[in-house]
């Protein structure tokens, strides 16, 4: 069930990243919007993203596929009246769907981080660099160093313990796309997160 309650919750996330990436790289993204479509429809078929909880619509996407989708969602639409559908929006770079299992079985942190991730695909396609899982990894790692940084979490009630069993749940994609810049990233949070700790904040 696809709900506008969904979005209102997304949008909080969104904030938060937009926040972060003007802060930490004075780079705007707000005009990427979120879509929400249904559990059920393949983002990049027979591929890995296929199966993604998110995925970064990028300027690459042939438009055949991108009518496919919009297809999809159309008779969708038609089946599931009382649901939150929205048409017309799968434009490349402008976009990020994610699947409602984002909400059902997903922490807000583990939320943010999936969300977050996909904007850094984003980022990466607008600043012309390597729009690669490793980059975009990295970028995820920044803007929660930088929300662990500032009062952005601990406002928001995300602890240093929440944050670590993020990093621990999330270490095996890491190790996927490891680099020495993601390595030392890395260890920074984690170093952060334990200097918190030690100083009672991000505790409660």
């Amino acid at each position: 069930m696809i709900t506008t309650q969904m979005y209102g919750a997304l949008e909080y996330v969104r904030r938060w990243l937009i926040q972060c990436t003007q802060a930490v790289l004075n780079v705007n993204l707000s005009q990427v919007n979120i879509l929400i479509v249904p559990n059920d429809m393949l983002l990049g078929a027979n591929t890995p993203e296929g199966r993604n909880p998110a995925i970064y619509i990028n300027r690459n996407t042939p438009p055949i596929v991108i009518k496919k989708w919009e297809t999809y969602l159309r008779d969708y639409k038609e089946e599931h009246a009382s649901e939150d559908i929205r048409l017309g929006q799968i434009m490349p770079t402008r976009v990020i769907c994610v699947r409602p299992l984002v909400f059902n079985t997903m922490t807000l942190l583990q939320r943010c981080g999936i969300i977050w991730h996909e904007y850094g695909h984003a980022y990466l396609e607008a600043a012309g660099r390597p729009n690669t899982e490793q980059n975009a990894y990295l970028f995820e790692v920044q803007m929660l160093d930088y929300a662990c940084t500032t009062n952005l979490f601990s406002h928001n009630g995300i602890t240093v313990t929440q944050v670590t069993q993020y990093l621990d749940w999330r270490q095996t994609q890491y190790n996927i796309g490891i680099q020495p810049a993601l390595t030392r990233a890395l260890g920074a949070l984690r170093t952060k997160l334990a200097q918190l700790a030690a100083h009672r904040f991000m505790t409660a």
